[in-house]
């Protein structure tokens, strides 16, 4: 079944491709295209790679509750 909505996910992005790339070149403000494009990356990188994406939301999860990277060794890093 996650196979299946990756691929309609992956077709769907496909489709709007060439109108999100199309509308990036009218824009007079240029920033607007490459957060689309890394919105885009996001969501692909966390279907493709779910490893990743627990990695992530656990850096998240620290961040939220104030621990600092402490590195391997568990020192302050330098």
């Amino acid at each position: 079944m996650e196979w299946l909505v990756s691929v309609v996910v992956f077709c769907l992005a496909l489709a709007l491709l060439p109108l999100l790339l199309r509308r990036s070149r009218k824009s007079a403000r240029k920033g607007t295209a490459g957060g689309v494009m890394m919105g885009l990356g996001l969501a692909f990188m966390t279907i493709f790679d779910p490893a990743k994406a627990e990695s992530m939301e656990e850096i998240r999860e620290r961040k939220d509750r104030g621990e600092a990277d402490q590195g391997e060794s568990g020192d302050k890093p330098d």
